[in-house]
């Protein structure tokens, strides 16, 4: 089934270990829309809720929250800049991740610890955390079948996901501003670091994925969340998979919303394409890399706070 240029992937299909489909939609696209993931509708608009009530907050209510040397916290409007870009990306977001007592120092201090919630706002952690939790368990089982359709067994990833260096991001993209030039970009071309990105995107659109030398756009279709594939699971199946760049352009009128939840391994995972297999004849495309060293680098390269710290 395909929705426009995009296939669409069934999670019980997955689960039955049918994979081709899914396998092809990732080699092809490098994304996919899922169905039948079972976050349901209730927790959807929940956190949804949650993340508009939170953004129509005054800035001085949202910079209670900034983001810490963890990744947690608001980012507010310049905060992301992609690598490569003329200018930062148009938004504002929150970011939270699995929550976590503070670790001693060291380099996993950095990316591990408590979230910031913003206490001012009732039930704002139990709608978003309880999202973040359900969209876990469907990002699990896709990569179940991701393994199975690179030739694995289906609980090759388990070991590294039992504590998972797993983020989420609620995104606001306000409109561009009056007299902003006509190419603002809300976010601009970039790959994610990880393994699989799931998104929720409200009905406004702006999301596109490049395919050849061409921009696709992937359209809110209702029910779905929106699959790519990241840096480490192209490291990972050496380059069988790809990591796909995208974009986020407004529309210029419309304020967009967006909940983003990323999938990666525990953080001292050695991703080393040799662990998946290498066909007859082949040779690793890849070097061995630690999860949370190529995730630090990667934020550092994009966000002004670590630039600052």
């Amino acid at each position: 089934m395909t929705a426009g240029p995009l296939p669409v992937v069934d999670v019980d299909h997955l689960r039955s270990g049918h994979t081709g489909h899914a396998l092809s939609a990732i080699r092809e696209a490098g994304v996919f829309y899922l169905v039948n993931h079972g976050v349901s509708e209730h927790l959807i608009a929940g956190a949804a809720d949650a993340a508009k009530s939170f953004f129509s907050l005054p800035e001085d209510e949202k910079e209670k929250v900034h983001v810490d040397v963890r990744h947690r916290g608001y980012l507010g409007f310049g905060g992301a800049k992609m690598v490569g870009a003329d200018a930062p990306d148009l938004k504002e977001s929150f970011v939270y991740g699995v929550e976590h007592v503070a670790p001693e120092d060291g380099a996993g201090s950095l990316l591990v610890g408590p979230n910031q919630w913003p206490g001012h706002l009732p039930g704002f952690q139990a709608s978003v955390y309880g999202f973040f939790q359900a969209v876990l368990t469907a990002g699990k089982t896709v990569l179940s079948g991701v393994a199975l359709a690179l030739g694995l067994g289906a609980d090759f990833f388990e070991a590294h996901l039992v504590d998972p260096l797993a983020r989420g991001s609620l995104i606001h993209y306000p409109p561009k501003p009056v007299g902003g030039p006509p190419s603002s970009l809300g976010v601009g071309a970039h790959t994610d670091y990880g393994l699989i990105t799931l998104l929720w995107q409200d009905q406004v659109g702006g999301l596109e994925v490049r395919r050849g030398d061409d921009w696709i756009s992937v359209p809110p279709l209702p029910g779905t969340l929106v699959i790519n594939s990241g840096d480490l699971l192209a490291r990972w199946s050496n380059g069988r998979l790809p990591s796909t760049d995208h974009r986020v352009v407004s529309n210029g009128v419309s304020d967009r919303y967006s909940m983003a939840v990323f999938l990666d391994p525990s953080y001292d995972t050695i991703v080393d394409p040799r662990d998946c297999g290498l066909a007859a004849g082949d040779s690793p495309r890849y070097s061995p890399v630690v999860v949370g060293d190529h995730i630090s680098v990667r934020f550092d390269s994009s966000f002004s706070y670590r630039k600052e710290r």
